[in-house]
């Protein structure tokens, strides 16, 4: 059962991070705890208590993890080019009328949580799993171009829309398949029966075999 939680592109209020690197990761991409300043502020109207439950956001380069009942900040990761800074993010795409869209900044756009992991797209073209429990990644994936949507994972299969459709293994993240398209998809894809359905930046749709 895929689940869509809560997905939120709030930019402002975010600023620099304590960023850490290790060798595993690829070249120019930062991956971390969020520092302290991050944690969100939660206003209780009514009489709240804790709850079993998580909710899931991203803002910005940031991906949050909030107690579903009192909002209490369970973790917070980031993941960011290295030498971005905050104030140059912004919307995915402001221009029209071309056949790709600008290439912007950095930050997570679409995040889709099943098995207990979550699976976010970015802007800086790479397609990330984090444990939900923890926020401590699984894996990432050089999906080519910006991705601006959320990914569909069905049968333990993770389809990505960017300057290819990606057909990513769930568990480890590596590439099944790609299609290459002569320009950018940007709709999260739809299967049905079998099939994938895409939308693009370029005024096409995209009926592909999902196997």
């Amino acid at each position: 059962m895929v689940a869509l939680i809560l997905v939120s592109t709030l930019v402002t209020g975010c600023g620099t991070t304590s960023q850490q690197s290790t060798g595993s990761q690829p070249s120019g991409i930062v991956i971390g705890h969020c520092s302290a300043q991050f944690k969100p502020v939660t206003h209780h109207l009514t009489s709240v208590r804790s709850s079993s439950q998580s909710i899931y956001f991203i803002s910005g380069i940031h991906l949050y993890a909030l107690n579903a009942g009192d909002g209490r900040l369970l973790w917070c990761m980031y993941a960011t080019r290295a030498g971005t800074h905050l104030s140059t993010l912004g919307n995915v795409a402001t221009s029209l009328f071309r056949e790709r869209p600008p290439s912007p900044s950095d930050g997570f756009t679409g995040l889709t949580v099943s098995n207990g992991i979550i699976y976010v797209c970015s802007m800086n073209g790479y397609t990330y799993a984090f444990q939900a429990s923890s926020g401590a990644l699984r894996w990432k994936q050089n999906t080519g171009f910006a991705n601006t949507s959320a990914p569909v994972i069905v049968n333990n299969t993770v389809y990505v829309g960017s300057d290819n459709v990606y057909a990513l293994n769930a568990k480890d993240g590596s590439v099944q398949w790609s299609y290459p398209t002569p320009d950018v998809v940007t709709s999260s894809p739809v299967i049905v029966n079998g099939v994938l359905y895409a939308g693009s930046y370029g005024d096409r749709v995209y009926a592909l075999n999902a196997a």
